[in-house]
This record gives C-alpha cells, structure tokens and sequence, in this order.
C-alpha cells in the first residue's frame, strides 16, 4: 500500500487557503486531517490504486472528508 500527497484548496466566504495533506499519517510525511477555518478537511484515499498493468494514465479522484465544526 503505497502513500499520496495532495494539493488542495479551501474557499469560505472568498477567503481561499491552500493546504497538502499524505493519505497516511506519519511524523515524516504530511499530515494527514487538518483544521481551517471552522472545518476539519481529512485525506481518506485516492483512486484507483496504481496499478503498472494498467496502461495510460486513469483519472484519479481524492476521497476528501470534510467536517464543519
């Protein structure tokens, strides 16, 4: 099981903040939840699963939680 990294963006009331976020949590990588602005953004997964029999390259969509607190 492989980790990915994300570039994500945030918009409330035309305030955008940018934030990275590793679909595994770990001291070395990127954290994997954060809060901003009243809400709490998780990185839950990105599909599909890599797969090198697989030729081209598929369109990979983030699994994102987001929760207003």
């Amino acid at each position: 099981m492989g980790t990915a990294t994300g570039e994500f963006s945030l918009s409330v009331n035309n305030n955008e903040q940018k934030i990275t976020l590793s679909t595994a949590a770990s001291p070395a990588l990127l954290p994997r939840d954060t809060v901003l602005m009243g809400y709490k953004i998780e990185f839950l997964d990105l599909l599909p699963y890599p797969d090198i029999n697989v030729p081209g390259i598929p369109d990979y969509k983030a699994v994102i939680k987001i929760t207003k607190l």
